[in-house]
């Protein structure tokens, strides 16, 4: 173990780390539903695939993907929020920026 380097620097090594286990799809999931607490996953979905053109069947898997990971939670009709581990993912990413 002496004379290896750490295997992250901080923020910015969890940072790098992040990138390569989660798509570009899923940060921007995750930072609208950090920004939109009292909307729904449909919502929420429907609203994105207008603004960036992506198709809402592509969000709706990555919101699949993420509550799976636990970093969101959802239930039919009710507002979709972050888990503390969700939360945890955006303030590292919007740190490191």
């Amino acid at each position: 173990m002496e004379g290896r380097p750490p295997i992250s620097d901080g923020r910015s090594g969890i940072r790098k780390v992040l990138l390569r286990a989660l798509n570009k799809n899923q940060f921007i999931l995750l930072n609208k539903i950090a920004d939109n607490s009292t909307k729904t996953i449909t919502a929420i979905s429907n609203s994105l695939s207008s603004e960036l053109n992506i198709p809402v069947s592509t969000l709706k898997l990555n919101c699949r993907i993420l509550k799976d990971l636990n970093l969101i939670k959802f239930e039919t009709s009710k507002p979709v929020s972050l888990t503390p581990a969700g939360r945890a993912i955006v303030n590292i990413m919007g740190e490191a920026e």
